[in-house]
């Protein structure tokens, strides 16, 4: 196949589908370089198959270069937004770079596609899976944070609370119900300032 197109391209060098076919040819032997040039010569020549962008963007991909990889997988959706190798892709990248709302939206559009694909099907929980353990993870970091400034704030306030005024210690002590409002420390402090305090 790889000798008919170099025949064709003879003929006319920029022939687009004959680079494009190059390419796949070699894409599907593994021999990544000549599929990867004869796509760049692709594109060049102004192919509109989108299967030369999202195999390219595999090839980058795998070389580590995600950002570009995700150009190419962008631009063969700009071309054909259901090209399921392209949304794999996408995807793929948006799922290591922990954006899961977004990956499951594009495996989820796979799903729509192709409604029995497995594999999307199994990518597509996982990312569930990962989605809600970084939100509890999330979660953990906000309520160890704030239990860090509600005691930097007591530390630095309950020793010296009888220089402060009335108003300071109420003032003071409603940034730190905004910190911890479930502090039993605070119930403490409104029973000594003498004020009810409603939880």
């Amino acid at each position: 196949a790889i000798q008919v197109y170099d025949q064709a391209l003879k003929i006319d060098d920029n022939l687009s589908t004959a680079h494009a076919g190059k390419g796949h040819s070699y894409f599907a032997k593994k021999e990544i370089g000549d599929a990867f040039d004869a796509y760049i010569n692709a594109m060049k020549a102004g192919t509109k198959d989108p299967s030369c962008y999202s195999n390219i963007g595999d090839i980058i991909v795998s070389l580590e270069g995600h950002m570009e990889g995700l150009k190419m997988y962008e631009h063969a959706l700009m071309l054909n937004s259901q090209h399921i190798p392209a949304l794999q892709g996408k995807a793929n990248i948006l799922f290591n770079q922990q954006q899961y709302q977004e990956a499951l939206h594009y495996y989820q559009r796979i799903l729509a596609i192709a409604p029995e694909n497995a594999s999307v099907k199994r990518q597509i929980e996982e990312t569930t899976i990962q989605q809600q353990r970084a939100a509890r993870q999330e979660y953990e970091q906000q309520r160890q944070e704030q239990e860090r400034k509600a005691n930097t704030l007591w530390v630095s306030f309950y020793p010296l609370r009888s220089n402060c005024t009335f108003e300071e210690q109420t003032t003071i002590l409603k940034q730190f119900i905004a910190c911890s409002p479930e502090d039993q420390r605070i119930l403490t402090a409104y029973v000594e300032l003498g004020v009810e305090y409603a939880t």
